[in-house]
């Protein structure tokens, strides 16, 4: 059995583990709209920023900024370990935060630190930093382009952000408690996970070997993109009770049952385009302004036929491409029409115009585990399933331009049969 001494000789990263914490703040920022870190004991970054507004991103990383920025972070820190329990305050800038102690079987750890937003309604008795900081905050230049992003920052009603910051206190209290269960009983889930990791590899390798029918229904899966809506659901249903969780829990259902429900080789394309409009419709709740999009059909291709499922491994790749290597507005247009005697599908993104290889690689230190990983099977099997199905005719044209985005083509024959063999 592991005592309280040795789990005090651990430090936060070998205990919960990087990619895990990074993980678990993606899908609060994404369900909350909040920035997040996780600082060690000492006030050192264990995780990247998560989340964090453009003003936010340049006050941390700027010279003349950044030790304003740490200093606040190290002082509410400083009052939740004192307090033992949640603590929020208004940093220096006005902007409202809060700082999460992480306590292990009563070794403090490291804090999480999450806000990043502007406040409505803000009690008087919230501690504010920027008396307390006051000549600091006088010697880092405010400039047009910086006001313009602070201005930008969400804002939010204080009582909503309690509630919040109550949810965020709950998840790190019950991480804490598990990680002190799981050592208490000498287990190693470090070890462990790396081991269901390297099964799950073996799997995947021998399922790329299967029949061709296996890697087709195997394109019908982006489990990491299931995951993530599921999760994101979750937490707004327990943080707000709006009419914005009860259309994505609407749109998820919906693309499941597109997804999961269709047995047939060949569908209409109007059903086709209602289970990508599901998805990036949950998307744009995810992303918010930083995600637009725009589908066009011509009338004379909506009653074609088309193959189930190819399309939307493309239309996933320009989302994930261009929301994950870069913090900026994407815009993704979907246009299908007839060209002669083929139906053209035409997926376009002003995205980082990377190409496969050059996003593979940027994602390499992540190795499994992704959802890029997921998209790159899709894509592989939809174009597998177009040789199959149509010949090199057929095959897809992708383009790519560095900085400016990327376009797929798709061709498929106008006239398909109802449901072929």
């Amino acid at each position: 059995m592991i005592d309280d001494e040795t789990i005090g000789r651990f430090d936060i990263e070998n205990l919960f583990g990087k990619k895990r914490l990074e993980e678990i703040l993606g899908t609060i920022s994404a369900a909350t709209g909040l920035g997040l870190n996780v600082l060690d004991y000492r006030g050192e970054t264990i995780t990247e920023p998560i989340g964090y507004p453009p003003f936010c991103r340049s006050m941390s990383q700027a010279e003349e900024s950044k030790a304003l920025c740490r200093s606040a972070i190290v002082y509410g820190t400083s009052q939740a370990l004192a307090r033992q329990k949640l603590y929020v305050y208004l940093c220096p800038c006005g902007l409202l935060e809060m700082a999460i102690p992480i306590i292990v079987k009563n070794h403090f750890l490291g804090s999480l630190c999450a806000g990043q937003v502007r406040s409505e309604q803000t009690p008087k008795e919230v501690p504010r930093l920027a008396k307390m900081f006051e000549a600091e905050l006088s010697a880092c230049p405010m400039g047009v382009q910086r006001k313009r992003d602070l201005k930008a920052v969400p804002a939010v009603k204080y009582d909503r952000f309690l509630g919040m910051a109550g949810l965020i206190s709950l998840i790190v209290d019950q991480l804490c408690d598990g990680v002190a269960a799981s050592h208490a009983l000498g287990r190693d889930f470090s070890h462990e996970l790396a081991s269901v990791r390297e099964e799950t590899g073996r799997l995947e390798a021998e399922l790329k070997m299967r029949s061709s029918e296996i890697v087709k229904l195997k394109s019908r899966w982006n489990s990491y993109f299931l995951i993530n809506t599921l999760n994101a659901i979750s937490n707004l249903a327990v943080i707000e009770n709006s009419p914005r969780t009860n259309e994505m829990i609407i749109l998820c259902a919906d693309y499941l049952r597109h997804a999961l429900m269709s047995g047939q080789n060949y569908v209409l394309l109007a059903d086709e385009v209602e289970s990508l409009e599901c998805f990036l419709k949950t998307q744009k709740i995810r992303f918010g302004a930083l995600l637009n999009y725009t589908i066009s059909i011509s009338v004379d291709a909506a009653s074609r036929r088309i193959p189930v499922h190819v399309i939307m491994p493309f239309v996933e790749r320009a989302v994930f491409y261009g929301t994950t290597t870069r913090e900026a507005e994407l815009n993704v247009a979907l246009t299908i029409s007839l060209e002669g005697y083929d139906l053209v599908v035409r997926i376009a993104d002003d995205g980082p115009g990377l190409t496969e290889e050059e996003f593979a690689s940027r994602f390499a230190a992540l190795k499994r585990g992704h959802e890029g990983e997921a998209i790159a099977l899709g894509l592989a099997s939809a174009r597998q399933r177009l040789g199959d199905l149509f010949g090199r005719e057929y095959e897809m044209d992708v383009k790519n331009i560095a900085g400016r985005g990327s376009e797929c083509v798709l061709r498929f024959p106008a006239s398909l049969p109802a449901d072929p063999a």
